[in-house]
């Protein structure tokens, strides 16, 4: 297919492969921050019917060579020929290892990033674009101040405690300066003597000046003890405790407020639990309020909104002492409607009317949930 001149070209063209040389012109142009070229690099690589996951895969490839090719340790991990792999020291040796681990980092997060993606090729470019931005957001960062060696040991803690001593010995020294400094005495006023009257010394002594050393007195804050703490806290929650209601009610009284209760659920658009409560039967007797359902699907109903009720019951009838039973009421096989029965009881009632039925369940081994 290539004559007598076999050629890398010719051999990469016809078996429709990558260059290696193309991922260096790549990574040449990222690393200088030629965005404008690492595109038209990839669309040249598009136009020649490749596909930009292949690429985008074999970009991660040199990556990883190169951070392979840092250290000639690690260099045996490439299979490359040697002339290849003194390529790759080559272009390593000019490139950071911050700049290869972080742009490994963007390729792999676009390879996984590829196949859920709705514009493949931009999800490629924008990848190049922030390769060749890493050298510029590098430069952006603040460099930290790195902390001085023994910064925390005790010699430093002793010299920062010394002199912090040193300043407060020197306040004090100034202090008792001031205070030995004695204030100038102030003579007090002689008597004025009028002309219709005898001289009346003044009765008031006028008092000296406060001298200007003299300690200024801070208001101290009162602290609790733990146990005055206590008796403030206790103070509130006594006042919460408020007198438990234990008003008397009749029976008459129960319905009207049954009677509310059942309007009110209607209203706020509970209609199953409104349902279920109109096929509920209210007794008292006492404080206790006896709930009789048809099934045990509307004493769950029942006891999942108790505490409303409850409430509700308290606050009508004006009592905190009241009690709630809940019971499934007897009655007989027939006389209950399926609209208040579940899975089960409504195939039980089915069986009952034809046996044949559980005959055929068991013949088709189905199962019953309920």
């Amino acid at each position: 297919f290539a004559g007598t001149n076999l050629t890398y070209e010719t051999v990469a063209e016809h078996l429709h492969v990558l260059d290696q040389q193309t991922y260096f012109d790549v990574l040449d142009a990222v690393q200088k921050g030629d965005i404008a070229k690492s595109l038209i690099v990839l669309d040249g690589i598009v136009s020649r019917g490749f596909d930009p996951h292949h690429f985008i895969a074999g970009l991660g490839t040199h990556v990883r060579n190169l951070l392979v090719s840092k250290d000639e340790s690690t260099i045996q991990l490439m299979e490359v020929t040697e002339d290849v792999k003194a390529q790759f020291r080559s272009q390593s040796a000019s490139v950071d290892l911050k700049f290869l681990v972080r742009a490994l980092d963007l390729i792999n997060q676009a390879d996984v990033q590829y196949k859920g993606s709705n514009h493949q090729r931009l999800l490629v470019e924008l990848t190049l674009m922030q390769m060749a931005s890493l050298s510029e957001v590098q430069k952006k960062k603040p460099s930290l101040n790195p902390i001085a060696q023994d910064a925390w040991s005790s010699n430093v803690l002793d010299r920062a405690l010394k002199s912090d001593a040193d300043s407060e010995r020197e306040e004090t020294t100034t202090s008792d300066l001031v205070e030995s400094v004695p204030s100038p005495e102030v003579d007090p006023p002689k008597p004025i003597a009028v002309a219709s009257a005898p001289a009346v010394p003044l009765s008031t002594p006028v008092n000296p000046p406060a001298s200007s050393s003299s300690p200024r007195r801070t208001a101290r804050t009162k602290i609790l003890a733990p146990t005055t703490l206590l008796d403030e806290v206790k103070a509130p929650a006594q006042e919460l405790n408020k007198v438990e209601r234990t008003e008397a009610f009749s029976g008459e009284d129960v319905q009207k407020v049954w009677t509310e209760f059942v309007s009110q659920t209607e209203e706020e658009g509970q209609f199953n639990f409104h349902t279920t409560l109109k096929a509920t039967t209210l007794a008292s007797e006492g404080n206790v309020l006896k709930f009789q359902v048809l099934n045990k699907l509307q004493v769950e109903q029942i006891r999942s909104s108790q505490l409303d009720m409850m409430q509700f019951f308290s606050n009508a009838l004006k009592n905190d002492q009241l009690q709630f039973e809940v019971v499934v009421k007897e009655v007989e096989k027939g006389d209950v409607s399926q609209e208040f029965m579940n899975d089960r009881e409504r195939y039980d009632a089915m069986v009952m009317k034809n046996p044949a039925l559980d005959t055929l369940r068991k013949r088709l081994d189905l199962d019953l949930i309920g």
